[in-house]
């Protein structure tokens, strides 16, 4: 999943969109869990945007069905140390 985050913004970024709205990728009948939905996402947003000096998106939307998986996201969301994510205010224009 990681990777299907870094292509969907590397191609957003290549067309200047402003923003991605995107479902949670591998839930449904792949049968991924939303910890790893979690996880990839944030990987590969992250890499992509620490790799790529300039990135023209400024908002990534997760677009949730239900209340469970709403609860999951937040919960999971809360307890990350999103400091190891945090890109340098230089890549930004």
């Amino acid at each position: 999943l990681g990777q299907i985050a870094y292509k969907c913004l590397q191609e957003c970024n290549n067309t200047g969109l402003k923003s991605l709205a995107i479902p949670p990728l591998g839930t449904g009948i792949a049968g991924c869990s939303i910890d790893d939905c979690v996880n990839g996402f944030i990987e590969g947003f992250s890499r992509y945007l620490k790799e790529n000096q300039y990135c023209s998106v400024n908002r990534i939307g997760i677009i949730i069905y239900d209340a469970q998986t709403l609860s999951t996201f937040n919960m999971l969301l809360g307890q990350m140390d999103f400091t190891k994510y945090v890109v340098a205010p230089s890549s930004i224009p």
